[in-house]
């Protein structure tokens, strides 16, 4: 790569000189106390930020003029597009200084007193401080594209902010399959109008995003018991994917029976039986409409919100066994919450319940998982916002290494490095033998390292048993991996057959043995 001219070193250090100074008033515009705006200020600073500007694009054209068109390819100074980006900044400095000025000479000179009081206060009603609008997050779920695609054409797409930082707002607002569909475009200028088509080529399809939708609302949980909470789940999923699909021009107007069919057989026996009374007396000839249903579900679950005792904590939702979750993790979280009564919220995708239950986050790289909680400013022990891990209460650790984290937040290295002092015996093995008093039988372990289904490596220890015909692992390790489990109804016994016990999955996973370096 060619070293720059001596007088393209003099141009460059000039361009940075002014640069800082543009960057220095937009520093003291906005440090400046509202009773020094005034109007021969703003003037001004109008008059001083013109002349920085043009000293800046005299001195960008003499820049261009002694380096060749092939050197520009090389130079940070062209690479970075720095131009484009000072130019933005002066005419945002530009505009927003204008802006004030206009404002001042649109007042009035003089008012009368109580003419003053009205426009007071509707100014001050006109400029109350509304919250700051969050660009939308997209995790690569299909059914959440229309939504995050009208957002984001709202507040970027549309806006006459230039491409480099469009497309800086883009890397930045998406998150899992659809962050790595971006992760290798470069942010500059040209790079921007590609990277929304391709984002908008894969999910916005609208076949899929109708698919996603149907699998979401024909796939949802069977409510277990009378629960408000899971009623009004059932309820509010079902509308909100019925809506979506209005929202994609499905027409929806005759599906009052399929959709009284669909949540119907979702609820449980007694809602259900409650449900045929009162479609009964209320007309026993006609089709109940959806809107009937509705009424008749609102009305269930705020009856068993108003009937529920006062120290009953909220239903929670049943944890699905394919979340990397185990039991004693529940149990941990379970206490952390019992004293709330405020409904769960996921920090990563919005949903009804808490991160450490998270199918999609669960599904994320390890580097994703912690990037998630540092981004959500969650402990990396439960979980949970408002503290941090040097004062977390809670005294559960990592089921795998003992360390202070998550277990969803364990690398596999540090396994190996607390392998000699904490052993951990999770994989179960079937050593049936007869017992003799007195008598001890010894068995070695190995470390093994086993894939789960996303690919990870984990190290574990196995329990060697030279008699045993047959390979065993805990349903611990299952969770743990994320493995798929076969229904079978079989039975295993010892040495003699006096000692039998029935098993009821099968799985399959890839062991390989550790070799440890001397």
């Amino acid at each position: 790569m060619a070293s720059p001219t001596s007088e393209q070193n003099k141009l460059l250090i000039a361009l940075e000189d002014v640069a800082n100074m543009i960057q220095k008033a937009q520093t003291n515009i906005k440090k400046c106390p509202k009773q020094r705006l005034t109007e021969g200020y703003i003037k001004a600073r109008l008059k001083t930020i013109d002349e920085y500007w043009e000293t800046f694009k005299e001195t960008h054209k003499n820049l261009l003029k002694c380096t060749p068109r092939e050197q520009r390819g090389v130079l940070p100074y062209f690479l970075n597009e720095e131009y484009y980006l000072y130019e933005d900044l002066y005419i945002c400095l530009k505009g927003d200084l204008t802006d004030l000025l206009s404002n001042m000479d649109s007042k009035p000179k003089i008012l009368e007193e109580s003419d003053s009081s009205n426009l007071l206060q509707n100014a001050q009603s006109s400029f109350a401080k509304l919250p700051r609008i969050q660009l939308p997050t997209f995790s690569g779920k299909y059914e959440d594209w229309p939504t995050y695609q009208d957002l984001f054409l709202a507040l970027v797409h549309n806006t006459t902010i230039n491409d480099v930082q469009k497309l800086h707002y883009l890397k930045t607002s998406v998150t899992g399959e659809a962050e790595m569909l971006l992760r290798h475009i470069k942010i500059t200028q040209d790079n921007y109008t590609g990277a929304w088509e391709l984002l908008k080529g894969r999910f916005g399809n609208k076949k899929m995003i109708v698919f996603s939708i149907l699998k979401r609302l024909f796939g949802q949980k069977k409510v277990s018991h009378q629960s408000a909470y899971q009623i009004k789940n059932l309820l509010d999923t079902t509308t909100e994917c019925v809506s979506s699909l209005k929202n994609l021009n499905i027409c929806t107007d005759t599906w009052d029976p399929i959709l009284i069919f669909i949540v119907g057989q979702k609820l449980d026996l007694e809602s259900l039986k409650e449900w045929e009374e009162y479609s009964y007396k209320k007309n026993s000839d006609e089709m109940p409409s959806w809107e009937d249903f509705k009424n008749f579900l609102e009305s269930k679950f705020r009856t068993l919100e108003l009937h529920r005792p006062i120290s009953t904590v909220r239903d929670k939702p049943q944890t699905s066994k394919s979340f990397h979750v185990t039991n004693r993790d529940s149990e941990i979280h379970q206490t952390q919450h019992s004293n709330t009564h405020l409904q769960p919220s996921c920090s990563y995708c919005k949903g009804g319940h808490y991160i450490y239950s998270c199918k999609d986050f669960a599904k994320q790289p390890l580097e994703q998982r912690f990037e998630i909680v540092k981004k959500n400013h969650l402990c990396f022990n439960c979980l949970i916002p408002n503290h941090n891990v040097y004062n977390c209460k809670h005294k559960t650790t990592c089921r795998i290494c003992r360390r202070k984290h998550h277990s969803l937040l364990h690398r596999v290295k540090e396994t190996s490095e607390e392998q000699d002092t904490q052993p951990e015996h999770i994989i179960t093995t079937a050593h049936f033998s007869k017992q003799q008093p007195g008598h001890e039988v010894l068995l070695a372990t190995a470390q093994v390292e086993v894939k789960s289904r996303d690919g990870d490596t984990h190290l574990l220890r196995a329990l060697i048993d030279q008699g045993s015909e047959a390979s065993f692992v805990s349903a611990r390790v299952i969770e743990l991996l994320g493995l798929k489990r076969i229904k079978i109804n079989g039975e295993i016994s010892g040495v003699g057959e006096e000692s039998r016990m029935s098993i009821k999955h099968l799985t399959y996973l890839s062991v390989a043995l550790t070799v440890v370096k001397p």
